[in-house]
């Protein structure tokens, strides 16, 4: 066993892991946040060109309060709910992994093959208290869990090179 296969994490993953990485994913960015707010602008212009203030005023109203509650329903209901479907439909995700932090990237290795994914490899980060998120793509991510800290995985040294790499986490 050399030093790299000693700082080597055992992890599996559960729904819960899946749950708090697909409900961070879907945590509005502030471009998110704009393009709503721009959405909102020309509703609410739209009606005030077409009927006067009482309308905007009404579609204004009812599409803050309607996105708000449509947003937390999403959220908090529809998301937890695609994260476990997709768990328990993803047999790989369900395996032991041992996972490590490298100077060049994140190290996986299973019964079913190892890899070393670079930090060149990744586009942006996100992080919570629960996870941190390594995106491959805008919309595919890895996720690795805070709870590994408790393990020995250093998942602070991680967010710091992450910061290098990549500046702050996507907000």
């Amino acid at each position: 066993m050399t030093d790299q296969d000693a700082a080597l994490t055992e992890l599996r993953y559960t729904r819960d892991d899946h749950v708090a990485g697909y409900q961070l994913h879907g945590v509005p960015t502030r471009r998110m946040w704009l393009v709503v707010a721009l959405v909102f602008f020309a509703m609410g212009a739209i009606a005030y060109m077409l009927d006067g203030v009482p309308a905007a005023l009404s579609v204004a109203l009812g599409g803050i309060i309607g996105g708000i509650v449509f947003g937390l329903f999403g959220w908090a209901v529809y998301l937890p709910f695609v994260a476990r479907r997709t768990f328990a439909r993803q047999p790989l995700a369900q395996l032991r992994v041992r996972i490590g932090f490298r100077p060049e990237g994140i190290r996986s290795e299973s019964e079913r093959g190892a890899s070393t994914i670079l930090w060149k490899d990744f586009i942006q980060w996100r992080a919570d208290r629960k996870v941190v998120l390594l995106y491959l793509s805008p919309r595919l991510f890895l996720i690795v869990p805070a709870r590994l800290a408790a393990l020995g995985f250093p998942i602070d040294r991680l967010r710091e090179t992450l910061r290098r790499e990549f500046g702050p986490p996507r907000r």
